[in-house]
Formats: structure tokens, sequence, C-alpha cells
């Protein structure tokens, strides 16, 4: 089967976004679904650890706190257990690392009522409270769909504004004599609203972001939000980049937009970056997949944020959403923890993709190009033929195949001089000659062993080796593997 055809540029918009007045600074979170317990529900008979994990990992990377998606409060018995061994595992290590709210529409299950008290739980809370994420004194408030709430457009904007805003701003409840006694809670309010009515809401361009009727800053978002987040995932990190009947599917061209919005209108900015995005579960639409090229698609999208979005915050998307393969997280196999996950070796390890993510947040929050100053090769692929033929599998073959889709492996490298790079892929070997610098190189792939190895001079510099690459599958899987090596010291 062929990829879908696109036009499309390696190039980016030479668009100038101008940041905002608000002085903070540059700060990184990573989504976190709070339906997976990523190492599982207990760790030496204690809840709590598998979260302490996470952050201590995330924070390695240089992250600076999580946002929290819930998407149901009473209505689902595990969010709440969940939520609260977070904010203990927060409390217990004690570091600056912070959390915040992101109220997920997706399930339906979420009420004004369950976000209000989600709110007040932990700012109530002396204990925990000093881990829940403000921005200049305010608790921090996102949401994921929240512009299909009270009915969807203006509807919305009205129940944001008078079911969750207002009451939490005047500590009292719907229904409630003026005095109730609660503490008023002030939210920073930063959501995702998805531009509904454009043929392809998830990546809408700067005009419909702005003054599409119904579902637009103009039309509704203006009074209710401090701040806008985009989710442009479902597309390629590639600028410009155009469906042949002209429609956009560039996220960096969705995320230029976001950030040009804001800015334009004195609001602060959250970006977005994902190292890869397939929908494995929506067999509907052909189980959609979008190649990002591993390391190339990361770099274009973290020059899109450093050069011309200049967000005031990045949200990783995500920490921890192991079935659409967007995560950051560098966990070995999420299926060996227990809980919420596919078959063990479905998921792959993205630790090659979380090491690499560690160079373009220093560079993000410094401003400046970090040094290189130790060898690195990082690389990326999926671990069948995109043809290979899985015929029980039941959700059936990848047949939505967006942008240029190949039997590849990606390898980016970061070298402090120049050097060869050696690809061993089923035993043939490939050579590519690397300048010093940071650079993203492809071959093809043959399945069979898979290793890698760097020399420099005649001599090896560093030496790895990835997952095999099979021939024969049960299931298809169209998630990267990733890996990482680096010469010593």
């Amino acid at each position: 089967m062929n990829p879908i055809v696109l036009l499309c540029a390696l190039t980016m918009i030479a668009l100038t976004v101008q940041p905002s007045a608000t002085a903070a600074p540059r700060l990184v979170f990573a989504h976190y679904v709070l339906w997976n317990a990523d190492y599982g529900k207990s760790i030496d008979g204690d809840p709590v650890k598998g979260y302490m994990r996470d952050i201590r990992e995330a924070q390695a990377a240089g992250i600076d706190g999580f946002a929290l998606d819930l998407g149901a409060w009473s209505a689902q018995p595990y969010y709440q257990p969940n939520m609260d061994n977070m904010f203990e595992a927060a409390a217990r290590l004690n570091t600056d690392f912070k959390l915040f709210y992101s109220a997920d529409y997706g399930p339906t299950y979420l009420t004004a009522a369950d976000i209000r008290e989600i709110m007040r739980r932990y700012l109530y809370n002396p204990r925990l409270s000093p881990f829940y994420f403000r921005y200049n004194g305010r608790p921090v408030l996102s949401t994921y769909g929240g512009e299909l709430q009270g009915g969807g457009g203006t509807g919305a904007a009205a129940w944001w504004k008078n079911e969750v805003l207002a009451p939490l701003r005047a500590g009292t409840e719907p229904g409630d004599p003026p005095a109730t006694g609660l503490a008023p809670i002030d939210p920073f309010f930063v959501p995702l609203f998805f531009v509904r009515g454009v043929p392809r809401p998830e990546m809408p361009v700067y005009e419909d972001v702005l003054n599409k009727p119904g579902c637009s800053y103009n039309a509704w978002w203006s009074y209710v939000v401090d701040g806008l987040f985009n989710w442009a995932i479902a597309g390629l990190p590639v600028a410009p980049c155009v469906e042949p009947n002209g429609v956009n599917l560039s996220t960096i061209t969705t995320s230029q937009a976001y950030a040009r919005v804001a800015h334009e209108h004195g609001k602060l900015s959250m970006g977005l970056c994902a190292p890869q995005f397939w929908w494995n579960s929506g067999k509907a639409i052909g189980r959609r997949y979008y190649e990002y090229c591993g390391g190339a698609g990361i770099r274009n999208k973290w020059m899109s944020i450093i050069d011309v979005e200049k967000p005031e915050w990045v949200e990783l998307v995500t920490w921890n959403d192991f079935h659409e393969a967007t995560h950051w997280s560098p966990i070995d196999d999420p299926a060996k923890y227990g809980g919420v996950h596919e078959s063990a070796g479905f998921v792959k390890t993205h630790a090659g993709a979380y090491e690499l993510l560690k160079y373009y947040i220093e560079w993000y929050k410094s401003g400046k190009r970090p040094a290189i100053k130790r060898d690195a090769i990082y690389w990326f692929y999926r671990t069948h033929p995109m043809d290979a033929v899985a015929p029980n599998d039941p959700l059936g073959p990848v047949t939505a195949r967006y942008g240029p889709v190949a039997d590849k492996i990606y390898v980016t490298c970061n070298l402090t001089a120049p050097a060869t790079l050696i690809v061993t892929t089923g035993g043939q070997e490939r050579r590519v000659d690397v300048p010093a610098g940071s650079a993203d190189i492809d071959v093809p792939f043959t399945p069979g062993a898979q290793s890698f190895e760097l020399t420099r001079n005649g001599q090896s510099v560093l030496k790895g080796t990835g997952e095999p690459i099979v021939q024969q599958i049960e299931r298809y899987d169209f998630i990267y593997t990733t890996g990482f090596a680096r010469a010593s010291d």
C-alpha cells in the first residue's frame, strides 16, 4: 500500500510571533494521563513510589511539572486515588516539581462540580497545595477538548465562565447562599480548545484560530482564557504541508497560529512537542499514522518553538499516552509493570527520544544552542516493514498513512567533530559521513539484527544495539523503538 501523497516542504513558515509582555521563566511540562500508572499500582507495597519514579525521570530531562489529565472523577473510582498518589509523590520528593489539573472532556464523565472539587481538594490541603503550580499566584487550570462542554461554541464559553471559573473565584457553589465559607480560587485558565467547523479541526490555520465563526478566539475564547494551548499532533511536523485538497496538515503551521493569536492579544502561549503519533485503535479511519521521521520531526518542532512561536511554556504531548505512541517517558516496557497497557513488547521504549529531548529543553530554556561536549547518537525506527501483513490483527491494517512513510532507520547525531556513522541492518552495513554538530540521518533498513557504531580516524567512538526488525508479524505495530549511545568520558 502506498502512503497518502502530501505537498510538504521541509522548511518552516517565516512567521514572526511576538511574545507577550508577561515576564515568566520558560517552563516545560508533560501531559500525564492518570488512567495509566506507569510503574504499577504498587512498588514494595507502596502505591506512591511509581509516581515518584516518573517525577524523578521527568526532572532529569529538565521538565518542571506534569499536567494531570483526568477524564472523570466521581464516575470513575480510580482517578481520585491516582491523583492523590501523584500529589503525595511530589510532596515526598519535596522539590520544585509542580502539578496542575487538565480537565479531559473526552469520556464526557466530567462535570463542572467535579472540576471545582478537584481544584479545591488540592489547593485547600496545606501539605499538598505547595506542589500545585501557580502562575503569578494563580493556580493553573487547563483542559482537553473543553470547547465541547455546554453544547459547544459560545455555550462552552458560558459553561466555563459560569459553571467553573465564576464559582471558584467567588468561593461559592451554585445554589448556595452568598457566604459559604469556601476560600476563593482564581484559576489561570490555559485551555486546549479545538476549532470546530474546519475541514481538519486538529490542524486549523491562523484565520481559523482567530475568526472561525462559533469556535475561535474572536468568537468566544477571548473572554474566558488567560492563555492558549493546542494539541497539534495528528499531522506532520513540517511546514508548509497541505493535503492535495488544500487542507493544512502541518502541526507547525497550527502551533504557530495559536502562538500568534495568543501573543497578539497579550495572552500566554503554551506550545507543544510530540515524538510521534499513531492512532493504533482508530480502526474506523484506517489507524492513521503520521511519519515524524524520528529526530528530524522533533528538531523541526523545537526549532519552530525556539525561533518562531516563542511560547512562555511548552507542554510535552505526552509523558505516558502509550496507546497513541506519543510518550516521552523512558519506560522500557509498560506492560511488565501492570496497569492499563497493551500486551508485552507492543509499546516500544522511547528512551532515545527522551535523551534527545534534554538537548532541546536546555536550548529552549537558556535561549542558546547547547555546546556538544560528548558524542551521542539517537535512533528511531519501526520494528517491521511497513507492508508486512498481520492477517489476524483484529483492528486490521494501517491504511491511512501520511507523509514519507518508508522502511528506514532515523538517526540523530550530536557530534563534537566529524565522524562516520555505521548502521548494520539485517547484516548489511551502511556508512554515512556526518559533520560536527547536530544532524539527522536516515538509511534504509533490512529485517534482522540492528546495530550502530560511530568511528573517527579509524577508531570506534561508540556502539549501540537496537531492537531487531522482524518480517513476520502477528499485530501491526507502528510505534517507534528508540535508543541511544554516548561516547565514554
